[in-house]
């Protein structure tokens, strides 16, 4: 059989003209370099490790005449990471380059590298013996503290909230010197009484309440003024409130106007009257009324608060309606935010940054002197009705509040109210009268009694089980 042949292309130009090169040619340049420093190719198989932390090298000189290189860095607070040189013998023939090319002058240089494997593990907490063990307990990561990082570098977002509210939790329960609850009950379990005491302390930790001196002798001291104005210096605060306007109105024998709080105002009059007299050389009438100007303060940021609702974010200190902090122009912005931020660090008007600016205001109130000027020896004393209606508190719960803090809410007797200077304002609710002309008796005022032994509330042994209980 024929077999037909492919006949050839013909062209009419005749040959095809090879490509003309249109670019320049490339010099390669080989650059040696020593055997230990040589660029890294690190390798991270499974891995990832964030782009910010340092690295520490070390070398190690082989039988064969080569160098081991390894890497390792511990500036994550976790995780270790370690790179090496791979252990496979096949690996011994490859080599690895890394190549770096200039358009401008058309030159690609290569020099040789390193090719390591980077692996993570997690740091192991360090063994003590145990006379280290109280003095490196606070600088040893508790693994709590592991699985919360590795959390939050690793976790979901359900993971991460869980997280985050445990250490609310556990930040809630720290005791006066950083133990929790638990230890520090199991550390006064000596007999009934102590027991009980400790549990009761243990039970007002927990609470959103400034926490009390119980070491003291002074009743001023219980909950002084540093622990209830901030930022600390208390002195340095007072100092920082705007009292000028109130007391030039006062010299001028004139009403001080436009205040917001009831028991500022019922508490202005008689104290701004010793304090512009010559009587008060200490200037501690001034310092009360510095107390009440700060008081305002708090329960103008406690009523905006309250309108906002429990679980929506706080605005900006900045984008408060105008308004909403009387004489905001003369306080230090850095003080409002200041105090903006002890009572509500997140930002959100919660249930219990609520409660713990309310039981800090009704703290300050047993600090300011009744009408007479002096409560009597080892005791504060204030009326909690005006507070009650500025805070828009049930009278159930002000009392409430107020024993928690370990007071005692008691009628007065006569004898009481003449040493506090009340009797003079009740004489006056007397002369009140009905619609039908009859003379109005106002019920005796109770009162929020500050003294030693303090009164708190007793903490509870749990449900008591008896013969009709359930078993």
């Amino acid at each position: 059989m024929s077999e037909k042949k492919r006949k050839r292309t013909s062209f009419p130009d005749g040959r095809p003209k090879k490509r003309q090169q249109t670019s320049n040619p490339v010099s390669v340049e080989h650059i040696p370099s020593p055997d230990v420093l040589k660029p890294i190719i690190a390798n991270t198989p499974g891995a990832t490790f964030p782009r910010d932390v340092k690295f520490q090298t070390f070398s190690k000189k082989t039988s064969q005449d080569m160098t081991n290189l390894l890497i390792h860095t511990s500036d994550h607070p976790t995780i270790d990471y370690t790179a090496v040189e791979g252990t496979d013998s096949t690996e011994n023939y490859l080599k690895h380059y890394i190549a770096v090319f200039d358009p401008a002058t058309d030159r690609l240089q290569l020099t040789e590298a390193k090719a390591l494997t980077v692996r993570s593990t997690i740091r192991q907490r360090p063994q003590l013996d145990d006379s280290d063990t109280d003095q490196n307990a606070s600088n040893i990561p508790t693994s709590q503290g592991t699985r919360a990082a590795l959390t939050e570098a690793f976790g979901s977002k359900k993971s991460k909230k869980a997280v985050q509210s445990m250490a609310e939790n556990r930040q809630l329960g720290q005791g006066g010197e950083g133990a929790t609850i638990a230890e520090a009950m199991i550390a006064n379990m000596s007999d009934e009484e102590e027991d009980t005491s400790t549990a009761a302390a243990a039970m007002r930790t927990n609470k959103p309440l400034p926490q009390p001196n119980l070491g003291t002798d002074d009743i001023e001291e219980v909950y002084s003024l540093n622990r209830l104005i901030f930022p600390s210096p208390s002195s340095n605060i007072l100092k920082l409130m705007p009292i000028g306007l109130w007391t030039g109105r006062l010299r001028a024998n004139k009403e001080i106007q436009n205040l917001r709080s009831r028991f500022v105002a019922n508490r202005i009059s008689y104290l701004g009257k010793h304090a512009i007299s010559e009587s008060d050389p200490a200037g501690t009438y001034n310092q009360q009324i510095q107390i009440l100007r700060y008081v305002e303060l708090l329960v103008e940021i406690a009523q905006f608060c309250s309108k906002i609702g429990h679980r929506k974010q706080l605005p900006f200190v900045d984008k408060w309606p105008e308004g909403t902090i009387t004489g905001s122009t003369n306080i230090p912005s850095s003080v409002i935010k200041s105090v903006v931020n002890h009572f509500f660090p997140n930002n959100v008007a919660s249930q219990h940054s609520m409660t713990l600016l309310r039981t800090t205001i009704l703290a300050l109130t047993l600090h300011v002197h009744p009408p007479s000027g002096t409560a009597g020896a080892n005791r504060l004393v204030t009326e909690p009705t005006d507070i009650q209606l500025d805070l828009a508190l049930e009278v159930s719960e002000v009392r409430k509040l107020y024993h928690e803090l370990g007071c005692k809410i008691i009628a007065a007797v006569d004898r009481d109210l003449t040493v506090w200077g009340y009797t003079k304002i009740l004489e006056k609710k007397k002369k009140r009268k009905d619609e039908d002309g009859n003379a109005l008796s106002p019920p005796k005022p109770m009162f929020a009694v500050l003294r030693f032994p303090l009164d708190f509330p007793k903490a509870s042994g749990g449900r008591r089980g008896g013969q009709g209980g359930r078993r």
